[in-house]
């Protein structure tokens, strides 16, 4: 299972609207299929939500932007008009939940999985070279779309960090390069 995991807020994603919308496509698209093996989440941390896109369980998105901007656009719609909070899940679409988060943000606890997983941080901070190689079946990809948000999520000890300039590459690339170094890995 692969998920990958996008730090941001939401005035990120209305700004930054056309980049979310291939945020959505370069993760979960493979040629013309649905990566059934991958869930994007959406974590907004200073917010307190939680987006996840199962791959398994999305219907309705192609590759053009458009169908993919009617399903964020719906997620941002019902992100700015929820009152309070609500701990209980909502479906938005056919495969697309929406939560509040509570508290302390845990990684684990956001991707639903306790089983042992390779968590690979991508993020401007200086890190040492990625070693791909020793990567198990489960991966969590953690990709920090504005600064200092890594701070306010908790992220196992174990993971490897991926350091990657983000004013240069746009994180839609990002991912394109994440998925791409993980398909030649078989994983």
């Amino acid at each position: 299972m692969r998920h990958i995991v996008l730090l941001t807020t939401l005035d990120s994603i209305e700004r930054n609207y056309p980049t979310y919308i291939r945020c959505i496509v370069a993760s979960l698209l493979l040629s013309h299929t649905i990566r059934r093996d991958t869930t994007l989440h959406l974590v907004l941390p200073r917010e307190g939500f939680h987006v996840k896109f199962v791959g398994s369980k999305l219907r309705q998105l192609r590759a053009d932007e458009q169908s993919a901007g009617g399903l964020l656009r719906k997620v941002i719609r019902y992100l700015r008009e929820s009152a309070g909070y609500s701990s209980r899940t909502r479906q938005l679409h056919s495969g697309i939940y929406v939560r509040s988060l509570k508290g302390e943000v845990s990684i684990p606890q956001v991707i639903g999985s306790s089983s042992p997983a390779t968590y690979i941080v991508v993020s401007d901070y200086k890190g040492a070279r990625v070693n791909l190689r020793n990567v198990v079946r489960d991966v969590v990809v953690v990709i920090e779309a504005l600064h200092n948000l890594l701070k306010l999520v908790r992220i196992p000890p174990n993971h490897v960090l991926w350091s990657v300039d983000s004013r240069t590459l746009p994180l839609d690339h990002i991912i394109v390069l994440v998925n791409t170094q993980l398909d030649r890995l078989g994983v």
